[in-house]
């Protein structure tokens, strides 16, 4: 019996043809590699995933505010 995948709707049901680079430190990777190894996929499904549940909470809270000044 398979698990249902969990998390958010893709906010687009396209396929991702897009670049985006994008800098992350050494731990992050570690992180991300095993989050992907762990779920069966990819870093870049683990960070498609990430982005999806940010936008839609994005949606429903509002722009986040920086703690600095």
């Amino acid at each position: 019996m398979s698990e249902k995948r969990r998390g958010r709707k893709p906010i687009a049901e396209e396929p991702a043809n897009e670049i985006v680079r994008v800098r992350v430190t050494s731990a992050q990777r570690i992180e991300l590699r095993r989050v992907a190894s762990e779920n069966g996929c990819g870093m870049s499904g683990v960070i498609r995933e990430a982005v999806n549940e940010y936008v839609s909470d994005y949606r429903e809270r509002g722009p986040f505010r920086s703690n600095k000044g």
